[in-house]
């Protein structure tokens, strides 16, 4: 593993393009090291939401949104959603 044996129970990460290649990878590796991971897609909502799926079988707490990162606003808007969530 790459963290080898870190503990990211508690913490929360956010991948920018997680739905395929080495995003869809990353977000694998930190949910399976106890993070809970926000990821964003562009168009694909398919393949986010296989993601998805696939992940949280295993018990990870992984979710998908759909942004453009080019858009500084949706950029903003997809941190305070995250913060307002986790805060909870």
């Amino acid at each position: 593993m790459i963290f080898q044996n870190a503990n990211l129970t508690g913490k929360v990460v956010v991948i920018t393009g997680g739905s395929r290649g080495i995003g869809k990878e990353m977000v694998r590796i930190f949910a399976e090291e106890g993070a809970t991971v926000y990821f964003t897609y562009l168009q694909n909502i398919e393949k986010a939401e296989m993601n998805c799926l696939e992940l949280s079988q295993n018990g990870a707490k992984v979710f998908a949104l759909q942004a453009d990162v080019k858009d500084n606003n949706k950029c903003q808007e997809i941190v305070y959603s995250i913060f307002e969530k986790e805060q909870k």
